[in-house]
């Protein structure tokens, strides 16, 4: 069972569930309310439009209506807000008329929308997601201004009158490294503290659900900052600061070119040389060659490394291209043959400075070589000279890490699957893994800070091919082992590890040994990389766009079957009917593993949660409180004290110059706006006032608004003050609409 956090029932506290449903079903309400009046005010009815749009839509699931209801409000609003409207936006307003009247919207819309509400206002006023999101933001501000300096430092020639210079350049950056460790340590102590209490485990829900968001905006950009990839730039960097040439090796899709390029701009600012290595490679390629001017004049054009440490291109220019050095990027360096190696030993010695070929060395200058492993794979490629290796620093590139404690793989594939306003147009259940919950023996059960103790865990089921677990965790298992095969089809037999997929044929066909014994499964050519992940899930979301009958599927379950068989069967013999193996064994191609279709949409809150990273909340019960008779019924004086009126005040209405009326501040119950909070009505700014004191009058209990810079008040009627607290919540009138909306934890238009 998926045991979503949002659903945790503890034994006690649940008298709030009451409210909670009433106040989704108010939210909900307005947010309909709203809808009409400020979004669909400009409609014109077409009811030829919305006919089809009705016959399209039935069938549909609750899912798939709820993600485009959102996806077209949210294109309408972003052209409303950037003033493109036109009468084509009248197509965008059928499709939000007639999903809005859709029985299964409404219902989704209640749940969803209301939950992801009130996620986000037990978010919003914690004091944990508070001090996190300080820290996160001077963790970022100070790793930025480090990585800018480092790249001064490094690509600054220093002479001797530049020792001051210099000397403050290092201080700066020493003090800065001192800083980034405290807040990194303040941050990690600060995350220690968390226990497994709700109130705790959403603001980590929330955050990674941010993190995610980022994964999907990196993602357009073309590469992923998964946390190895991060690790593994960290290495780079850190053995050219330390003069040692870098060597990354790994096979094809695990992002070395990417990975080489980032540090090269880290370290110089600029992107690298590139030169794909041979077994000729040599002195035209790297140092220079004679060619021949327009005016028939000879003259030297320079290689890589030459371009690369003097910055200049040619033996005609009288001053370099720029003032620092650059890095030469050596692609697939298990090529080169004994020509290259001297050559890069010679470049290797030097420094900034020195004189290389007639020309001055510059600071900054530098390689990085990479290459895939060797073996009977790639029979061309062998390690590197014995003296070369000496002066090179090692790093492996494999495929990101797929564990419950580092689960990037899946954490990748769930970006993929968001839209640019970090929505996931799917049910929990096809993308979450299964947990099982558990009773805590008493003499291990904690008393948290709050009071309560926790009695009951939840603990993800360790065998990745339960079939409990959704679509998209056993797929992205399923992408793991048969990256992880790949790589062992390229290394001596026997060496393999236990986690190592083995296999058995069964009247002909090929089947996965659970128990792990048979013959080791490996691949010669099939593997599945990054980018072809990326491109699989991410057509899920435009596969109704497709006029193939075949793609027009309502799940994910489906849509991956496809996928894979594709893949399959444009996979080489000798691979074909492993590579079916694995895949059967996580599960898939079984026509009757459909996922079911009654999923209600997925809130910000529960997208963070589908990553085994963030800490799930335990069970809690919370003791009787021992409270004698006269002790209780002071509690209930003083209660009903802190609910009455704060302050009586007669104020004058700014519609009635002559008139005025009593009014309560109070806490406002009932109503959307916190006191003194700020809100627009008809071009004039507002604050939330209190509530109209008129005993048996029409207004009597009426929000009021006081007129920001005079003192006079309006009466409101409760839904207006709805839809204003709506309109500030979803910022209206900001020009930055889209960047509010992906920054906020809410399900529907922010």
């Amino acid at each position: 069972m998926k045991n979503s956090p949002n659903n945790l029932n503890n034994k006690a506290g649940n008298e709030s569930s009451e409210q909670e449903k009433t106040f989704k079903k108010e939210r909900v309400s307005s947010l309909m309310k709203f809808f009409r009046k400020k979004v669909l005010h400009e409609y014109s009815e077409n009811e030829q439009l919305e006919s089809e749009l009705q016959a399209y839509y039935q069938g549909k699931t609750a899912v798939e209506k709820a993600a485009d209801l959102y996806d077209n409000v949210m294109s309408h609003m972003a052209e409303k807000n950037g003033g493109n409207l036109d009468d084509e936006d009248q197509y965008l307003l059928s499709v939000i008329r007639v999903l809005m009247d859709d029985t299964d919207v409404k219902s989704v819309l209640e749940e969803s929308f209301g939950q992801a509400r009130i996620d986000k206002k037990y978010i919003t006023n914690s004091a944990l997601a508070h001090r996190l999101t300080a820290l996160e933001k001077k963790l970022s501000e100070s790793e930025a201004k480090k990585t800018k300096l480092d790249q001064k430092k490094n690509t600054t020639s220093f002479s001797g009158k530049d020792r001051g210079k210099k000397k403050r350049l290092e201080q700066k950056i020493k003090l800065l490294s001192a800083k980034i460790q405290s807040i990194r340590n303040e941050r990690e102590n600060l995350i220690a503290t968390c226990q497994p209490i709700k109130s705790d485990t959403d603001v980590m829900s929330a955050f990674h659900y941010k993190t995610l968001q980022n994964y999907r905006d990196q993602l357009q950009e073309g590469f992923v900052w998964l946390p190895t990839r991060k690790k593994l730039k960290e290495k780079i960097v850190k053995a050219l600061q330390g003069s040692r040439w870098p060597l990354l090796t790994g096979e094809s899709g695990t992002g070395k070119s990417h990975l080489a390029n980032s540090a090269a701009l880290d370290m110089t600012g600029s992107l690298p040389l590139e030169i794909a290595c041979e077994a000729t490679t040599g002195e035209i390629d790297l140092i220079r060659e004679v060619a021949i001017s327009k005016s028939g004049e000879s003259y030297q054009k320079y290689g890589a490394l030459i371009k690369a440490f003097t910055g200049y291109d040619t033996s005609l220019q009288s001053e370099p291209s720029t003032n620092s050095g650059r890095i030469v990027r050596f692609d697939e360096s298990g090529r080169m043959g004994t020509k290259a190696y001297s050559i890069i030993k010679t470049a290797r010695q030097k420094k900034p400075g020195d004189d290389y070929y007639g020309k001055t060395v510059l600071p900054g200058a530098s390689g990085i070589f990479t290459t895939n492993p060797v073996g009977p794979r790639y029979p061309d490629r062998k390690e590197f000279d014995t003296a070369v290796q000496r002066e090179i620093a090692s790093i492996e590139v494999d495929y990101p890490e797929m564990t419950q404690e580092n689960p990037e793989l899946y954490e990748f594939a769930l970006a993929c699957l968001m839209n640019e306003d970090g929505h996931i147009a799917l049910g929990e259940d096809e993308l979450s893994p299964a947990y099982t919950r558990s009773r805590i023996p008493e003499e291990e059960q904690q008393t948290f800070r709050d009071g309560g103790i926790g009695i009951e865990k939840d603990e993800i089921i360790p065998d990745a091919t339960n079939k409990q677990h959704g679509a998209l965790w056993r797929f992205s298992n399923a992408i793991s082992a048969l990256n992880e095969c790949f790589n062992f089809g390229n290394t001596v037999k026997n060496n393999y590890p236990e986690s190592l997929l083995r296999y058995q044929e069964v009247s002909g066909e090929i089947e996965i040994n659970s128990n792990g014994n048979g013959e080791a499964l490996t691949l010669s050519t099939s593997t599945i990389s990054l980018g072809e992940l990326s491109s699989w899930l991410t057509a899920y979301n435009s596969r109704r766009e497709k006029d193939d009958a075949d793609y027009q599927v309502d799940s994910l379950t489906k849509w991956l079957n496809i996928k894979i068989q594709s893949y399959i069967d444009q996979c080489k013999s000798e691979d074909k009917d492993k590579v079916r193996a694995i895949f059967k064994h996580f599960h898939f191609l079984n026509d009757k593993n459909d996922a079911s279709q009654g999923s209600l949409p997925i809130t910000p809150l529960q997208i963070g949660y589908l990553s085994p990273r963030v800490p799930r909340p335990m069970v809690v019960e919370y003791p009787e409180p021992v409270v004698e008779e006269h002790e209780e019924t002071e509690a209930q004086d003083e209660n009903q004290e802190n609910t009455t009126l704060y302050e009586t005040s007669d104020v004058m209405l700014d519609n009635e110059s002559n008139s005025s009326i009593k009014i309560l501040r109070t806490v406002g119950e009932g109503h959307a706006l916190k006191y003194k909070q700020s809100f627009r009505r008809d071009e004039k700014s507002y604050t939330y006032a209190g509530i109209v004191s008129r005993p048996g009058h029409a207004d009597d209990g009426k929000p009021v608004g006081k007129l920001m810079g005079t003192e006079l008040y309006q009466v409101f009627d409760a839904d207006v003050l709805e839809f204003a607290a709506i309109e500030q919540d979803l910022h209206m009138n900001d020009e930055k609409f889209l960047n509010t909306c992906r920054e906020t934890y809410k399900y529907l238009c922010s």
